[in-house]
C-alpha cells in the first residue's frame, strides 16, 4: 500500500481514543514509519515510552505481542499456560492490526512480564483480538479499494483537502482507459479486473512513493501532483511533463500478458491560488471531469487541462447514461434518488403550479444555485413565470419577472427559447465576487417549445458537469411531458365545463320552451311579454293581465302558475263573468247554512280551494259593486268571511286577474272601484292583438294546420301565397282565437293540400293589398320550407362564396346594402295601414345562415367571419333554422339582391352583424324618426333595447 504521510499517520492516532492507537501495516517500512510517528506523540504527550502490541489472532488461546523500541523489537509469545518465549529479531510483519498501550513508566511496562501479567489482562486482549482485527480490516477498506489497494474516492478528498489546507499548488489528474466497458464485454469482468490492478501497478512505479493515487470510481483513476514552479507557463510545462510520462508508461504497454492494448485519455485541474480556499474541493474535482469529458470527444491518448471555454464543449455527443452512472457512488444515489423522486411528483400531479414547486424545491435540495426560475409560454408567446426561487431568501416566494429577474437572465431565457436546446452563459460583472454560472434547459413537448428551467450559481457551487447536464435534461424531458399533459387536462376540463354549462343553458332554454310550449309565437312584443312573466312569476305580487278578447289571457296565468313557486298547488280559475250577480259573492266566499233563503248547506265558496296556490279571477271587470268591497278586502287583506258567518279566515293565495276591459275608463265611469283598481294593478301585463304583431301571423297558422291536420287525419298542408298575402292583411279583430277557428275550419273542408284565402274564409274585399314588398312569390308555407332567397354559389366544392370583383370595395357595398334597405323601408311606410316587418331579425338570421353555408357548415368559422363567440352563434342559427323549418322565411321578391350583398361582405368585412343592424337603425330614422313602437317593430327588438341601441 502506498505510504501515508506523517501527518495523516498522526490524525489517524489522534481520532482514536488517545489510550488506543489502531494502524493497518503491511510492510516493514509502515511499521518503522508508524515507530517514528509513535515517537514523536511520545515527546509531544511527554510519556516515557510506548508499547506496541500486535495482536494476532491464530486460535482461541494464542496471539503475540511485539515490544517495540525504535530499532528493534522483542517478540513476545504467550500461550494460555503462561509459558513466556522472549526473543530479538527483525521487524517480519505479516498482519495489520497493531494495538498500542501508552505507559508512563516502567513500572507499567512490568505488568507485561511474566510474573505480573495478570489473567483478566491476557483474556483481555485475547477476547479483543478478533474483534480488532475485524475493525481494522473495516477500517482499512474504507482507505483503500479492495482491488487495486489504492485510495478511495474519500481518502482522495481528504488529502486534497489538506493539501489545499496548507496552501499547495497541485494539478489532479483523472486518467481514463478508452472503452473499458467494451473490454470487459470481451474478455469478462475478471479480466477487467486484472488490467485495473496492472494500470494501478504501472501508476505506482509511475511517480515517487509518497505520490497520491487513487481509484477515482469504475475504470478511472486520480493522481495528485505537487507544483513547484512559480510560474503559470512553467505549471502548465510539468502538466504536459506529467502526461507525457503516463502516457508512456501505460498506452506504450499491452495488458493481458500481451494480449490486450488500451489507450488512455487525461482531464486535468490545476489548484494554483493559494492565497486563498476560494476554488473548492467539488469544484476542482469537476473541472478534471469536464476535461477529462473533452478530452474523449477529441481522441485517444489526448490530455486536456481545464479551462472556462471548454466547458460548452463538453455537451456534444455523450453517452446519455453518464448523466445517472457516474464515477462517484454518492453522485449515483444522488441522482437515482433525485430521478426517483421527480417520477414520483409526475404520477401524482394535477396542477401544473404545483408539480413546477415540487420540482424547483426538490432541484434546491440536490444543486447549490443562487436562482432558480422555471417558465411556462403563455398564450402571448411569452415567457410566463410560473415559480421562482432565490437561495438568499429564507422562505418560498413566487417572483414577477419584472421584480427579480434581470435582463441578462431573461435573454438567456430568450436564448434558450429560439435555440430549444441548452444554453449557458457565464455572468462575470465587477460588483459579483465570483463569476455565475446560468444555465437554461427547455421544455419540449411534441417538437415545441413550451417553457424553460433557469437556474445560476457561483462557479464553485453550481459549475456542472457533463453527467449533471445530461441528468437535468432527462428531467426536463419528464417534466416536458408532465406539463403538457396537465395543459391537455386543464384544456379539456374548460372545455368540459364551458360545455357543461352550455349544455345547462340549452336544458334551461329547453325547460323555459317546455313551459310555455303552450304559447306559440315568434314576433318580438311576445318574446318581451314572456320575459316578464317570467321574472314576476317567481313573485307573489298580484298581476293584473289585461287584453283583448282572444289573444290568450287565460294561458298566461296558467303560465304564470307553472312558473311560480306554487306549481305543484291548487290552479282555482273563476269566471266573474259567468256567474250571476245574485250568486256571485256566494260562488266567492261561501255561506253559512241558513244565511238566506235557500241556503240549506254550508257552501265553503271557491276561493277556499285556492289555498296556498293560485287564484284567478278571470273577467274581473264584470264582478258588481256591492261584490267589489268585499273582494278589496280580501286583496288587500287575504282575509275572507263567508255570508252569514261572524268567523274571518285568513288564506295564503297568489291572486291573478284578468279582463278584456279598460278597468281605468270603467273606473272613471264610476263602474269599478278604484281602490280595487290600484289592488289589482300591482303588475300590469298588457297582451298586443295579433294585428300589433304580424310575426305570429304565418306562424300560428303553420302551428294550427300541422295540429288540426294530424286531428282530422287530413294530409300535410299548404299555404298559398295569396293565402299568406291575405293573412298578413286582416286586421283579426278576434285575435288568436278568430285564426284558430278560421285554420281549423280550413283544414276540415278542405279538399286538396293547399289553402287559398278562400278556405280560410278571409274577407278578401274588405283587405287592403300591400304593396310589392309584401308581393311573395313561388312561396309555400310549410315545414320543408328552403331559403331560396339566400342566393350563394358553390364552385369546385371549396367554401361556398360569390367571386367579388377585384374593382368592387367595401365602401361601395356598404353603400349598396343601404340603397337596398332604404328600398325595404320605404315599401312599409307606404302601406296603409303600415305594417311593421321584422327587418331586424330577417338580416340577423340571413347573416347567420349565409356565414353558415359560406363556412361549409363549420360553426366556428361562420363565428370567426362574424365576429361572434361560437356558443352565440349556435344559439342564433339554431333560432334561424327553427323559424325556416316553420315556414317563416319569405321574404319580398327584391330581397334576394340585399342577401346577395350581405354574401359578398361577409367575405370581405368584419363584425357584420354590428354594421348591419347599425345600417338598418340609421336608415329607419331617417324616415320615421318618431315613432318609437313601429322603429323597435322593424328592428326586431324591444323598446328598451332600441332605447340602449340609440344611446350607444
Amino acid at each position: 500500500m502506498p505510504a501515508l504521510t506523517e501527518h495523516r499517520n498522526s490524525e489517524i492516532l489522534i481520532e482514536l481514543n488517545p489510550k488506543l492507537a489502531i494502524y493497518p501495516l503491511s510492510t516493514p517500512q509502515d511499521a518503522h514509519q508508524f515507530i517514528q510517528v509513535q515517537e514523536n506523540l511520545r515527546s509531544e504527550r511527554n510519556t516515557t515510552n510506548e508499547l506496541f502490541v500486535n495482536v494476532t489472532p491464530k486460535n482461541d488461546n494464542y496471539f503475540k505481542i511485539f515490544r517495540i523500541d525504535l530499532n528493534k523489537a522483542t517478540e513476545i509469545s504467550l500461550k494460555n499456560s503462561g509459558d513466556l518465549q522472549l526473543k530479538t529479531n527483525p521487524i517480519k510483519i505479516k498482519n495489520y492490526c497493531w494495538l498500542g498501550l501508552r505507559y508512563e513508566n516502567n513500572e507499567q511496562l512490568n505488568m507485561f512480564s511474566e510474573n505480573h501479567l495478570p489473567t483478566s489482562l491476557y483474556k483481555m486482549l485475547l477476547a479483543f483480538a478478533g474483534s480488532l482485527s475485524t475493525y481494522c480490516q473495516q477500517w482499512q477498506s474504507s482507505l483503500l479499494d479492495p482491488l487495486t489497494q489504492l485510495f478511495t474516492r474519500n481518502e482522495l478528498k481528504i488529502q486534497i483537502a489538506k493539501l489545499q489546507k496548507r496552501k499547495q499548488k497541485f494539478v489532479v489528474i483523472l486518467i481514463n482507459p478508452n472503452d473499458f466497458k467494451q473490454i470487459n464485454k470481451q474478455y469478462g469482468r475478471k479480466a477487467g479486473d486484472s488490467i485495473l490492478i496492472e494500470i494501478a501497478n504501472r501508476l505506482k512505479i509511475s511517480f515517487a512513493e509518497h505520490t497520491l493515487i487513487s481509484r477515482y470510481g469504475a475504470a478511472q483513476f486520480a493522481v495528485v501532483l505537487p507544483f513547484f514552479a512559480t510560474e503559470r507557463n512553467d505549471d502548465l510545462a510539468q502538466c504536459q511533463k506529467y502526461t507525457e510520462q503516463l502516457t508512456i508508461n501505460l498506452s506504450q504497454a499491452n495488458f493481458l500478458n500481451n494480449t490486450c492494448s488500451i489507450a488512455f485519455n487525461f482531464g486535468l485541474s490545476l489548484n494554483l491560488n493559494t492565497m486563498s480556499t476560494d476554488i473548492t474541493l467539488q469544484t476542482l474535482l469537476l473541472r478534471a471531469e469536464q476535461a477529462l469529458d473533452v478530452a474523449k470527444l477529441k481522441g485517444q491518448n489526448i490530455s486536456v487541462v481545464w479551462h472556462k471555454a471548454l466547458v460548452s464543449q463538453c455537451k456534444e455527443k455523450v453517452d446519455k447514461l453518464q448523466g445517472i452512472f457516474t464515477t462517484s457512488e454518492s453522485k449515483d444515489y444522488r441522482n437515482m434518488l433525485l430521478l426517483w423522486d421527480v417520477m414520483s411528483m409526475v404520477s401524482v400531479a394535477t396542477e401544473q403550479k404545483v408539480l413546477a414547486t415540487n420540482f424547483i424545491e426538490r432541484l434546491l435540495a440536490t444543486f447549490a444555485v443562487k436562482n432558480i426560475y422555471l417558465f411556462l409560454e403563455a398564450s402571448n408567446d411569452n415567457a410566463a413565470l410560473i415559480i421562482g426561487r432565490q437561495a438568499q431568501k429564507q422562505s418560498k416566494v413566487d417572483l414577477l419577472p419584472s421584480h427579480s429577474i434581470t435582463e441578462p437572465q431573461l435573454a438567456l431565457v430568450d436564448k434558450c427559447r429560439s435555440k430549444i436546446s441548452n444554453v449557458e452563459i457565464v455572468f462575470d460583472e465587477n460588483n459579483q465576487s465570483s463569476p455565475l454560472y446560468a444555465y437554461a434547459f427547455p421544455f419540449i413537448a411534441q417538437g415545441s417549445y413550451i417553457g424553460c428551467l433557469y437556474v445560476d450559481g457561483s462557479e464553485d457551487s453550481l459549475l456542472i458537469n457533463i453527467g449533471e447536464v445530461l441528468l437535468l435534461d432527462a428531467l426536463t424531458s419528464q417534466l416536458s411531458a408532465a406539463f403538457e399533459r396537465l395543459f391537455l387536462q386543464t384544456t379539456l376540463k374548460r372545455n368540459q365545463e364551458l360545455e357543461q354549462l352550455r349544455l345547462q343553458q340549452e336544458l334551461k332554454e329547453l325547460r323555459s320552451a317546455i313551459q310555455f310550449s303552450n304559447l306559440v309565437y315568434c314576433s318580438i312584443q311576445m318574446e318581451a311579454l314572456v320575459n316578464k312573466i317570467q321574472k314576476v312569476a317567481v313573485t307573489d305580487a298580484t298581476v293584473l293581465i289585461v287584453g283583448e278578447t282572444g289573444t290568450g289571457k287565460e294561458l298566461l296565468t296558467h303560465t304564470l302558475h307553472k312558473l311560480s313557486s306554487r306549481a305543484d298547488k291548487p290552479f282555482v280559475l273563476i269566471d266573474c263573468g259567468a256567474i250571476p250577480d245574485a250568486l256571485i259573492e256566494s260562488e266567492l266566499f261561501g255561506h253559512v247554512k241558513g244565511a238566506f233563503t235557500g241556503a240549506e248547506q254550508r257552501n265553503l265558496g271557491r276561493i277556499i280551494d285556492a289555498i296556498g296556490g293560485t287564484l284567478v279571477l278571470d273577467e274581473i271587470g264584470e264582478i258588481p259593486l256591492d261584490v267589489q268591497s268585499k273582494l278589496l278586502r280580501f286583496v288587500q287583506e287575504k282575509q275572507i268571511t263567508p255570508i252569514g258567518g261572524g268567523k274571518t279566515q285568513v288564506l295564503d293565495v297568489r291572486i291573478i286577474a284578468a279582463t278584456n276591459r279598460n278597468l281605468a275608463k270603467e273606473v272613471s265611469a264610476g263602474r269599478f272601484r278604484a281602490d280595487l283598481y290600484y289592488r289589482l294593478n300591482a303588475v300590469e301585463i298588457h297582451v298586443p292583438p295579433l294585428r300589433e304583431r304580424s310575426q305570429d301571423i304565418l306562424y300560428l297558422i303553420k302551428h294550427f294546420m300541422t295540429k288540426f291536420s294530424v286531428q282530422y287525419h287530413k294530409e300535410k298542408l299548404q299555404l298559398s301565397p295569396s293565402a299568406a298575402t291575405a293573412a298578413l292583411s286582416y286586421h283579426w279583430p278576434g285575435n288568436v282565437r278568430e285564426l284558430q277557428h278560421k285554420v281549423m275550419q280550413a283544414v276540415i273542408f278542405s279538399e286538396g293540400n293547399i289553402l287559398s284565402p278562400h278556405n280560410l274564409a278571409l274577407d278578401i274585399d274588405g283587405i287592403n293589398p300591400p304593396k310589392t314588398h309584401h308581393n311573395y312569390v313561388n312561396t309555400m308555407i310549410d315545414q320543408n320550407m328552403d331559403t331560396s332567397h339566400i342566393k350563394v354559389s358553390s364552385e369546385k366544392g371549396n367554401i361556398m362564396t360569390e367571386q367579388l370583383s377585384d374593382t368592387i370595395s367595401i365602401h361601395t357595398l356598404w353603400q349598396q346594402l343601404e340603397q337596398q334597405l332604404s328600398q325595404q323601408i320605404s315599401a312599409i311606410t307606404e302601406n296603409t295601414p303600415i305594417v311593421p316587418i321584422p327587418l331586424g331579425s330577417w338580416l340577423n338570421d340571413d347573416l347567420i345562415l349565409i356565414a353558415y353555408q359560406v363556412s361549409n357548415h363549420i360553426s366556428r368559422q361562420a363565428a370567426s367571419l362574424l365576429s361572434i363567440p361560437e356558443s352565440t352563434f349556435r344559439r342564433k342559427l339554431q333560432k334561424a333554422e327553427n323559424k325556416k323549418q316553420a315556414g317563416l322565411a319569405p321574404r319580398p321578391k327584391n330581397w334576394s339582391e340585399l342577401t346577395s350583398l350581405l354574401t359578398q361582405l361577409i367575405k370581405l368585412d368584419i363584425d357584420m352583424i354590428k354594421k348591419s343592424k347599425i345600417q338598418l337603425l340609421s336608415q329607419i330614422k331617417l324616415r320615421i324618426p318618431d315613432n318609437v313602437s313601429l322603429t323597435a317593430q322593424l328592428m326586431a327588438v324591444s323598446e328598451p333595447t332600441l332605447r340602449k341601441l340609440v344611446s350607444s
